[in-house]
């Protein structure tokens, strides 16, 4: 039987707890992630070489989850901000700066939003007659499809090529 051994003093400086680390880099991290729009692995990399702090994709998603951080704004959100541009609009107002959860909205995605909304009220809508082509239906749209509008005079219908 050994004899018991004595507690061995830290060797180098000590660093507070991950909790604590996770807390102190919080905002070098938010910043990173969604104003500089990095990726999480290219993310972790940088924290890594930038500020010897090293962790994992899985823990900053962990991390990102518990912060309750998104790069994406949801639709509902999107939709509001949609409706307070259109009455600042109306109202004879510019908006140059858009924010959301205290972050800055790209206004390319919310002219890509609004655009969308537009294209699918269109086509959820019908024609102003009330016989509509395409109804309750979810579409897709990809970068090289175009909505063609055909209007049958004779028949008072509108259909929609897609």
């Amino acid at each position: 039987m050994d004899p018991p051994r004595p507690p061995v003093p830290p060797s180098g400086p000590s660093h507070p707890p991950v909790h604590e680390r996770w807390e102190s880099l919080k905002n070098i991290i938010e910043h990173q992630y969604i104003n500089k729009n990095r990726k999480v692995a290219d993310l972790a990399k940088y924290m890594k070489d930038e500020h010897g702090f090293d962790a994992g994709v899985h823990q900053y998603k962990y991390q990102f989850k518990k912060w309750n951080l998104r790069k994406n704004v949801p639709s509902e959100a999107k939709s509001h901000i949609g409706r307070c541009l259109q009455t600042r609009a109306e109202a004879g107002r510019t908006s140059t700066a858009i924010q959301y959860q205290g972050h800055t909205v790209a206004p390319a995605k919310m002219r890509r939003y609004l655009k969308d909304r537009q294209r699918q009220d269109l086509i959820l809508k019908g024609p102003t007659s009330g016989i509509g082509v395409v109804a309750n239906a979810k579409l897709a749209f990809g970068k090289n499809m175009y909505i063609h509008k055909l209007e049958h005079a004779i028949w008072g219908l509108q259909v929609l090529w897609i």
